[in-house]
């Protein structure tokens, strides 16, 4: 309970808060394909660190004060949630090793708990952002193999991922339709479900299946 209502819950607002600000003043420019997630660049980044720096500490203390972890079993809640709410920070302040770290832990450590699967997609997304294609490649694989183990509310983000890597390494937009068409199918949040539905339709209009595209912006 202390885990939960003084550190975590308090990391978890404050990066909630953060990602809606993030989103609200991102200006998407729309004569090119929307970015499917939203990342700050380096001057937004920078204006995180003391936010970012907080989710950090916030979950630092509940991991070190809280976390009772026994033959690599852990048996508190909240620690693997800290962890990737660790993870995250340290993506938004673009320290990619350490976010890649975290995400790599999370996923290896915690093989029991649905956040191992979070852990891989993000983990994944880390890779995707550093260009490194080939071990962003090996994790998908491992993910696929997996996705029938995925907790439901994860797979739509899971897809979208896939739709990520296949147009930023090589702009296999075939691929991309077809994995954005699950994550739009499988997403619940409203403005993660709209901003799929609009990426789908723009690669519909470059695929010259108007049609489609049409259905889409509608």
């Amino acid at each position: 309970m202390t885990s939960r209502f003084n550190g975590y819950f308090n990391a978890r607002e404050i990066m909630k808060e953060e990602e809606t600000l993030l989103k609200d003043n991102f200006k998407d420019d729309y004569s090119q394909l929307l970015p499917i997630f939203i990342y700050p660049d380096e001057q937004k980044s920078q204006s995180m660190y003391a936010p970012m720096d907080k989710v950090i500490e916030k979950c630092s203390e509940v991991i070190e004060r809280h976390s009772i972890d026994k033959r690599k079993v852990e048996y508190v809640k909240w620690i693997d949630d800290s962890y990737f709410l660790i993870g995250q920070a340290r993506l938004y302040k673009q320290e990619y090793g350490l976010a890649e770290q975290t995400f790599l832990y999370v996923y290896q450590h915690y093989k029991k708990d649905p956040a191992r699967y979070q852990g891989l997609t993000w983990l994944i997304k880390t890779l995707i952002e550093t260009k490194q294609w080939d071990r962003a490649e090996e994790f998908l694989d491992l993910a696929e193999n997996s996705i029938r183990k995925y907790p439901e509310e994860f797979v739509g983000e899971y897809h979208a991922t896939v739709a990520d890597f296949n147009i930023k390494r090589d702009q296999d937009y075939d691929k991309a339709i077809e994995h954005l068409e699950q994550a739009v199918e499988l997403t619940k949040k409203r403005d993660g479900k709209a901003r799929y539905t609009y990426i789908l339709a723009q690669l519909y209009q470059e695929k010259k299946n108007f049609l489609l595209a049409t259905e889409a912006y509608g």
